[in-house]
This record gives C-alpha cells, sequence and structure tokens, in this order.
C-alpha cells in the first residue's frame, strides 16, 4: 500500500486466523490498538473469516473513486460498482496493518475528522448505532504503527483527500 503507488493493486493473505490469534500477532509486532479497535475485537458482531483466502485491495482518495467533494458511506457505495470495487473484510485490516511497516509517519491530529495520514477500510458497518465502532484505520504517529477502531455516523462526510482501502472484485 505505498502512498506513491496508489494504483497499484496488492494482493493480502487472509490466514484464517482466529481473534486471539489476531491479537497475538499484533501484539507481536507491537501494533498499537486503541479502545475502538478493543470494542470491535470484544465484539460478538465481528467473526474473522477462519477460511485462507486472498484478497485483492486498492488504496485510493475519495477524489480518485470520483468523489470530487468527500461523500457519505451510501456516496461511496454508489461510486464503487462503476469502479469494480467493494467492502474489503473487516479482518483484512489486521492483515494489512502486519505488513504494511512503512506507513508515512503523522502526528497531526483533528477533532471528529479522518486523522491525517491515516488509511480508512472501507467494510461494512457491523451495527448501525453512530456510537458502535464502524471499522478499523491505520496510521503510524510517533514511530508507533496502529491499529485503531473508529466511530461516525451514516452520514459523516469523508474529505476528497481521505485515503480508503477497497477490495477489488475479481
Amino acid at each position: 500500500m505505498d502512498r506513491t503507488e496508489k494504483k497499484d493493486i496488492s494482493l493480502i493473505q487472509n490466514e484464517g486466523l482466529n481473534k486471539a490469534q489476531l491479537l497475538q500477532k499484533l501484539k507481536e509486532a507491537q501494533i498499537g490498538l486503541n479502545e475502538y479497535a478493543h470494542t470491535l475485537f470484544n465484539s460478538d458482531l465481528f467473526q474473522p473469516s477462519l477460511l485462507s483466502s486472498e484478497v485483492n485491495l486498492i488504496e485510493l482518495s475519495m477524489s480518485e473513486i470520483g468523489l470530487k467533494n468527500g461523500g457519505n458511506f451510501e456516496d461511496i457505495k454508489k461510486h464503487l460498482k462503476a469502479l469494480n470495487l467493494s467492502h474489503c473484510p473487516l479482518e483484512i485490516a489486521i492483515y494489512v496493518r502486519l505488513k504494511f511497516k512503512d506507513q508515512l509517519e503523522s502526528d497531526e491530529k483533528k477533532s471528529n475528522k479522518t486523522p491525517p495520514g491515516s488509511i480508512t477500510f472501507f467494510s461494512k458497518p457491523l451495527s448501525e448505532e453512530d456510537d458502535f465502532p464502524k471499522g478499523f484505520y491505520i496510521k503510524n504517529t510517533n514511530g508507533t504503527l496502529w491499529l485503531r477502531g473508529y466511530i461516525c455516523s451514516e452520514d459523516y462526510i469523508w474529505e476528497p483527500n481521505d485515503r480508503m482501502i477497497f477490495k477489488v472484485n475479481k
């Protein structure tokens, strides 16, 4: 997922690990988790696929998928069909975080906005509740790699330069 090669498609292996195994791998790799990531892991709604598989992914900005003014979940879904893209399986963010170690560092913060330097995984929310995490994003802050959960409403607007990772349909 090198930002300089954003048009490239990356093949990621889903190893079919359960939650405990995934958490152990994250711990061994010294990946930081925030409270929302822990909430996702602790929820019965999050059931990682135990089947090994390969997933093609691509990283694009909202502008690059055709949302020149940004967009919400529904706007993004509408644009993905024409691009042959779709939601990522939620657990794929974990495998990407474990593999993608050279993410650009950013310690800048913004309240109630997508953190600068972060990359969000477009996945199907497990709950429609606004206070339940919608998915994961990855970030490198002060030399620490993070897998972070996030909350937002269905009408939250991602900015044109916000970056997301999508599944490339075969």
